[in-house]
């Protein structure tokens, strides 16, 4: 007994001081026994209702419980150049804005590439504008509501409107109005997200449920979830000796601090780069 624990005493030692070198060129392994944020598995039983199990979502989430990395190298190649710089804030501010609703912020993500491929600037034909598409009088209801701050006196709307923090924040508040207005029906407030809560009511009098936006969004949704899971698999994600993910040290790269990282998902997380998967 007391051999092994010198022997223990002595590969503790070699780790802690094992050179800034050779830690940068090795695999780190990053401790995520939380389980994965429970809004996340929430949403996506809702959105997928009995398909949910065996699903690559299901799977996937089971599997990765940090979407961090994934997201904020995602945004930061879909964003134009000249908001690339702010793909850390938006992806912050994604899942905070998502926890806070009990949204997938997956499920966010794909329904922002479905709306303005990630480009704040884009304006639609009825005069929506930002990353989650939105009318200045959509924006004012919301802003009142859910105590958002928000200038709905022209043209500072449209610069609210344009900002992709207030556009994320506004949006979101905008799935959590419609969920509830539709009783938590996925196809029905993903459809009122683009059709608008009035003709979704029309065409459900005529026994008519949308299907075209959210089939869309939904097929981003999973897609983006297989994504994941083949960076999972080639960033060696393990399970073997408990619940610990294998993710490759990027030296160089920009890193995940905790002032840039939403405490809610994982707070062991200090440094991580890229994901090669990107590369």
């Amino acid at each position: 007994m007391a051999s092994a624990a010198f022997v223990s005493l002595i590969l503790v030692f070699c780790v802690l001081f094992q050179s800034t070198e050779s830690l940068a060129k090795s695999l780190i392994i990053i401790d995520v026994r939380e389980r994965p944020s429970r809004s996340r598995v929430f949403h996506a039983t809702e959105l997928l209702g009995p398909k949910y199990k065996k699903s690559v979502v299901q799977r996937t989430t089971e599997m990765v419980s940090n979407v961090y990395p994934f997201m904020q190298v995602f945004i930061e190649r879909a964003l134009p150049k000249s908001y690339k710089s702010q793909s850390d804030l938006i992806a912050t501010t994604l899942l905070r804005e998502s926890e806070k609703y009990n949204l997938d912020p997956i499920f966010v993500m794909a329904l922002i590439s479905q709306e303005s491929s990630f480009n704040p600037e884009i304006r639609g034909p009825k005069d929506e504008l930002g990353l989650m598409q939105l009318r200045p009088d959509t924006a004012k209801m919301l802003a009142k509501k859910f105590k958002i701050s928000y200038d709905d006196r022209f043209p500072a709307s449209e610069r609210y409107l344009r900002d992709p923090i207030t556009s994320i924040k506004l949006g979101t508040a905008n799935l959590a109005y419609l969920r509830d207005k539709f009783d938590s029906r996925s196809a029905h407030y993903i459809g009122a997200y683009n059709l608008g809560e009035n003709k979704v009511r029309q065409l459900l009098s005529q026994k008519v449920t949308p299907y075209i936006y959210p089939g869309k969004v939904m097929a981003r949704y999973e897609d983006y979830y297989k994504q994941i899971a083949r960076i999972a698999r080639r960033d060696h994600i393990s399970k073997t000796q408990g619940p610990a993910v294998l993710v490759s040290f990027k030296p160089g790269s920009t890193p995940i601090t905790r002032a840039n990282y939403d405490t809610t998902y994982n707070s062991n997380i200090n440094n991580i780069g890229a994901l090669s998967a990107w590369e």
